[in-house]
């Protein structure tokens, strides 16, 4: 599906975390501070895996609907923006869309959105936490 956290926390200036590089609407957007690096269980680590393996394919279908408003070219952190035009208000409604469905896998997985976006940053500032995720995403794919 896909080899990397790193691509896919890129693109739709979106996700991998909700609010941070999110595909958030405007409302929902909020800044939420690194949280101190803890010691991940092997549950936790399954469960944010398969919520990010859940999220992916529901992210790339919003950010190729957004594409084709755009002619391609989304803008960075496109859901965020200010003033909403149009264009920008249609993409403010996918962004709703795909966040309230990306909630509901977080959901399924017993994660909620400060805690994705916590494990997200713990990820990024620690290297063998994020092997450990790609080895747990790339076993969960193999099943």
């Amino acid at each position: 599906m896909f080899r990397s956290l790193k691509r896919f926390a890129c693109g739709f200036g979106l996700l991998t975390t909700f609010g941070l590089s999110g595909l958030t609407t405007t409302a929902q957007a909020q800044v939420i501070a690194p949280s101190p690096t803890t010691t991940l269980s092997n549950s936790q680590l399954s469960s944010y895996a398969q919520a990010v393996l859940a999220i992916e394919p529901i992210r790339l279908k919003y950010y190729r609907q957004a594409q084709k408003m755009f002619s391609g070219q989304v803008p960075r952190n496109s859901c965020l923006a200010e003033p909403k035009n149009l264009a920008s208000r249609r993409l403010d409604h996918l962004c709703s869309q795909y966040f309230n469905e990306s909630r509901q896998i977080l959901k399924k997985y017993d994660l909620t959105p400060e805690e994705f976006n916590s494990i997200t940053q713990q990820i990024y500032a620690n290297p063998g936490l994020y092997q450990r995720v790609q080895s747990e995403m790339m076993r969960l794919q193999k099943k």
